[in-house]
């Protein structure tokens, strides 16, 4: 295992980059406890944290030395998380989605497709505040934490619109996925980038 203390980057202030979002060191290093931390990939060979139980990642933390010395690290783009449960499932690893096509102003959920099969009434609950919820933006990184490859459901809300898809996450993959429909990817509407 590589520490930060002995990398150039962390020596010279510099920004990092971790699953495309940029990130600037933020204070000085600070004790944690590991429980309070877990493992969403590496920099450089530098493990990287992120509090548990947090649904972005506006701050992430690399592991300075042996002594649980870790230092911050913001962004101001926060990389969205999901995850069904507080904490990854033992023997997970992150698997990156890279959703791009979103609309101007849409929502956009996603879920472990099992767990939408066995919530009929989730389709219903599509607010800011439900299950699964990830925010408005045209492109996104998200991250989800699965110890095997395992299909997710895409639901995206758009001015009286739904549409849904299936993508599957592979631990250790980034999964590229175009959200327009099949009859928005060859036209050009208001408000929709198109790619």
């Amino acid at each position: 295992m590589r520490y930060a203390a002995g990398a150039a980057w962390f020596k010279n202030n510099e920004p990092i980059t971790v699953y495309g979002s940029r990130f600037v060191k933020y204070g000085l290093p600070r004790k944690l406890s590991p429980s309070l931390l877990w493992w969403i990939g590496e920099y450089q060979g530098v493990p990287v944290y992120a509090e548990t139980g947090a649904r972005s990642f506006a701050v992430i933390y690399a592991l300075v030395n042996a002594g649980c010395e870790f230092q911050p690290y913001e962004s101001n783009v926060p990389l969205p998380v999901v995850r069904a449960d507080p904490a990854p499932p033992p023997g997970s690893q992150p698997a990156e989605l890279r959703i791009s096509g979103c609309p101007k102003g849409a929502h956009l959920y996603i879920l472990p497709a099992a767990q939408v099969a066995a919530d009929t009434a989730w389709r219903s609950k599509l607010v800011p505040e439900a299950p699964g919820y990830i925010g408005m933006a045209w492109y996104y990184h998200v991250l989800v934490f699965t110890p095997t490859p395992q299909p997710y459901e895409v639901v995206l809300a758009w001015r009286g619109r739904r549409w849904r898809f299936r993508v599957d996450a592979v631990p250790g993959r980034t999964t590229a996925v175009d959200a327009r429909p099949p009859d928005l990817r060859k036209c050009e509407v208001p408000d929709y980038p198109v790619m």
